[in-house]
């Protein structure tokens, strides 16, 4: 007759708090729909909020008009940003849009904005899709893991290419 050992108190952990309030960085790619996937499955079982956050990038023409007294940060760029969300969740997963909240910022520094999210939204797990990749300089994952304070998912998914990329 097997016995299952008992768990130390040192390891438990209440699941409901871990899986209370789950970011998902957005980048419209596999890894984000896996992501997303994933953190339905802990909505269903543990009852999570849904956060998800998507860092849109301004061109250019944005800075420039924001040189001469526009807002960089103008709320067009972020509700468009918002709406794009939106529709990826109702493509992916239909029906189901109305389970999440949306959460967009204008910027280029991806990591810390990631950060900045979750502290805002008070995350207790990141969920990161992160494609496997091998280089000198950190990649933006590590950065962000590093920068958070709440439990992290990564998931690993196959390099993605985009559009007319030959995958070495």
């Amino acid at each position: 007759m097997q016995t299952k050992a008992a768990v130390p108190d040192s390891f438990a952990f209440a699941t409901n708090e871990l899986f209370q309030r789950i970011l998902v960085p957005i980048d419209f790619y596999e890894s984000s729909r896996r992501a997303l996937a994933l953190a339905f499955e802990f909505r269903e079982r543990y009852g999570s909020e849904i956060h998800l956050f998507h860092l849109t990038e301004s061109s250019e023409n944005d800075r420039f008009l924001a040189g001469v007294g526009a807002n960089e940060n103008a709320p067009g760029l972020t509700g468009e940003a918002q709406g794009r969300l939106q529709r990826f969740v109702e493509n992916v997963f239909p029906g189901r849009s109305h389970e999440v909240r949306v959460h967009a910022r204008v910027g280029n520094e991806i990591a810390q904005d990631v950060v900045n999210a979750a502290k805002a939204v008070d995350a207790t797990l990141v969920i990161l899709g992160a494609e496997a990749k091998q280089t000198i300089l950190r990649t933006n994952a590590e950065k962000i893991i590093k920068g958070l304070h709440a439990s992290v998912l990564l998931i690993r998914v196959p390099r993605e290419s985009t559009p007319g990329e030959v995958l070495t």
